[in-house]
């Protein structure tokens, strides 16, 4: 809902302003723009009718976006000589590694809309123990600014309807990469010429994925059988 008029001389607007959740109505402005005459370097709006104390709620977002990342590896080895002599020598050699990595993200976005927005005003929530410098020179003035820590609890003060944004349900992802390995190893100096190295290692990878791993798929049952290695790629392309 936003009317303008433009004339030889002046632009004039109507509209709604909000500052942060909070909203007041039908404000109109003046700006220092006229058809002939335009300074670049300042450009005001000038609202003429703006009282703090008609701002009234809005909405609110609340949005979480928390990530985890966990690395924890523990490895060890061991060698022993197995025989010795002039002309030979050996060496067994073992050890092994763990890694558990966990890795996952938290993305929800909600929006509350107060029942009786009218009843919740600016004035109530504005942050008086800011000391900011002036922004741009001065040109443009930002206050008041609204408390964080007043504004946070609104939603649980008043009543009202919570929309959950479920697009972002896509980004979340819960995923652990687990790791046992193991080896041994015989290091046989047969000469001075002559080197030999048989042995054996034994790997066992464990991945799992959230459910965002086949999110896209119509159906999800190929996805979740899979063996537990199968790549993600794989996944999403059945």
């Amino acid at each position: 809902m936003v009317a303008r008029s433009f004339s030889c001389a002046t632009l004039v607007s109507s509209a709604r302003v909000a500052r942060g959740p909070f909203r007041q109505t039908n404000i109109v402005f003046n700006p220092n723009v006229t058809a002939t005459s335009i300074d670049p370097h300042n450009v005001q709006a000038n609202p003429t009718n703006e009282d703090i104390a008609s701002y009234n709620f809005n909405s609110q977002l609340r949005a979480v976006n928390f990530a985890k990342d966990r690395d924890v590896v523990a490895s060890g080895n061991a060698r022993m000589l197995l025989s010795s002599s002039s002309s030979a020598s050996s060496f067994l050699k073992f050890g092994m590694k763990f890694r558990d990595k966990r890795k996952g993200r938290t993305r929800t976005e909600n929006t509350f809309t107060a029942t009786s927005p009218t009843s919740i005003k600016l004035t109530s929530y504005v942050e008086t123990g800011f000391d900011l410098r002036p922004f741009v020179d001065g040109l443009y003035d930002l206050t008041p600014y609204t408390s964080q820590s007043l504004v946070e609890p609104i939603p649980s003060q008043f009543p009202g309807t919570t929309t959950r944004n479920h697009a972002r349900d896509a980004e979340e992802f819960d995923g652990t990469e687990r790791v046992t390995a193991g080896y041994a190893l015989a290091e046989i100096y047969a000469g001075q010429k002559l080197y030999l190295m048989p042995g054996v290692r034994w790997p066992h990878p464990l991945h799992n994925r959230s459910k965002q791993e086949c999110l896209r798929l119509t159906s999800v049952s190929p996805c979740l059988r899979a063996r537990p290695f199968l790549p993600l790629l794989r996944c999403l392309l059945q």
